[in-house]
C-alpha cells in the first residue's frame, strides 16, 4: 500500500478551497490615486503670429534661456495596474514681445505685449509595470480646453484679453516606483511630450499654436 496517491489529492483538495484572493494578492499590488506635479520645459518656436508681431516692428529682445518654462500637476486614477486616466492642469506656453516707440526726455514710450496659456486636459495612460513595479514606462495621449491670457501695455493704459481654444497631447515617461513594504507610496518620474493648442489668434487671421515638444521631471505621491 503506499500514500502518493492520498497525499496527491489531499494537496489537490487544498489547492481547490484556497482563497482567489489571497491567490492575486501579490498581482493588485498598485496604488489607486496618485499626485503628481512636475516642472521642465521645451523650446520656443516660430509661428506666423510672431511673425506678424516682428513685421509689425516688435522684438522679443534678448533672452537668458530660449524656451518655456512649465509647471503642471495631475491626479491619476488607476483602473488597473495598466490603465490610468489623467487630469492635468498647467501652462505650456509664454512669451513676450516690446516696440521701441517714442523718447521725450527721461520718458521712454515703449508698447509690451506678453501672453500665457495654460490647459486643462484629461488623459489616458497605459503602463507596463517591469522588474516588479520598480520601473513603469508608460504611454499617454489625450486633451481638453485652454486659454490664453494676453496683456497689450503702452504709455496710456493696459489692455487685457482672454482666448479660449482646446489642445491634443501625447506623451512618454518613465516612473521609479521603490516598494515600501509592498506599497509604492512615493516615486519620481521624467515624460517627453509634444503638444497642439492652436489657441491665440490676431486681428489679421494668424493663430499661435502654443503647444510645444518639452521635457518634464517630477514626483508622484499616493496610496
Amino acid at each position: 500500500m503506499t500514500l502518493a496517491p492520498t497525499i496527491t489529492l489531499v494537496l489537490l483538495a487544498g489547492t481547490a478551497h484556497a482563497d482567489p484572493g489571497e491567490l492575486a494578492a501579490t498581482d493588485d499590488r498598485y496604488e489607486r490615486l496618485m499626485i503628481e506635479t512636475a516642472l521642465g520645459g521645451g523650446p520656443e518656436h516660430e509661428t506666423a503670429y510672431t511673425q506678424r508681431l516682428e513685421d509689425f516692428g516688435f522684438d522679443p529682445g534678448l533672452r537668458l534661456f530660449e524656451g518655456v518654462f512649465m509647471l503642471e500637476g495631475s491626479v491619476v486614477y488607476s483602473a488597473s495596474r495598466n490603465l490610468s486616466a489623467v487630469l492635468t492642469v498647467g501652462n505650456i506656453d509664454s512669451d513676450s514681445y516690446h516696440r521701441d516707440m517714442l523718447q521725450v526726455g527721461d520718458q521712454d514710450f515703449d508698447e509690451y505685449f506678453r501672453w500665457t496659456t495654460w490647459r486643462a486636459g484629461a488623459y489616458a495612460r497605459y503602463s507596463l509595470p517591469l522588474i516588479d513595479g520598480w520601473l513603469v514606462p508608460y504611454l499617454q495621449g489625450g486633451g481638453g480646453p485652454a486659454m490664453a491670457l494676453s496683456t497689450y501695455t503702452d504709455e496710456h493704459c493696459e489692455r487685457q484679453e482672454r482666448q479660449l481654444g482646446w489642445h491634443l497631447a501625447g506623451a512618454a515617461g518613465l516612473q521609479l516606483m521603490p516598494d515600501f513594504g509592498g506599497h509604492r507610496h512615493v516615486g519620481i518620474y521624467t515624460q517627453i511630450e509634444t503638444s497642439y493648442a492652436p489657441v491665440l489668434d490676431n486681428l489679421t487671421g494668424d493663430t499661435h499654436d502654443s503647444g510645444r515638444r518639452a521635457l518634464m521631471f517630477g514626483v508622484r505621491a499616493g496610496y
